[in-house]
């Protein structure tokens, strides 16, 4: 029965207005590199992690930057670029990019 009510994507885009919209988009490759980063501590559910770096530690793309105990929920944070840390707060961790 479902599939008699099917409504095709084109006319589905007519009627809610979205037809002028309907087009490529150009692609524009753009490299990022931020001078800082700063990394939440308690983004997730549970605990807030706890940093196992200090300050002025050299850290490198996908290292550990902080943890959470095996026994308590919550999720561990991981450097995002190679950097240094620039500071470690109760909240978050900043990175200083090299």
């Amino acid at each position: 029965m479902r599939k008699g009510r099917e409504v095709p994507i084109s006319t589905l885009y007519q009627r809610l207005g979205l037809t002028p919209y309907d087009r490529k988009a150009p692609y524009q490759a753009e490299s990022l590199s931020p001078g800082t980063v700063t990394l939440p501590l308690d983004s997730h559910i549970g605990l807030p992690a706890q940093a196992v770096v200090q300050e002025g530690d050299q850290v490198q793309k996908g290292q550990i930057l902080a943890t959470v105990p095996k026994d308590q929920l919550g999720c561990g944070v991981h450097a995002s670029i190679d950097g240094q840390v620039a500071a470690v707060g109760e909240r978050s961790i900043q990175l200083a990019a090299f």
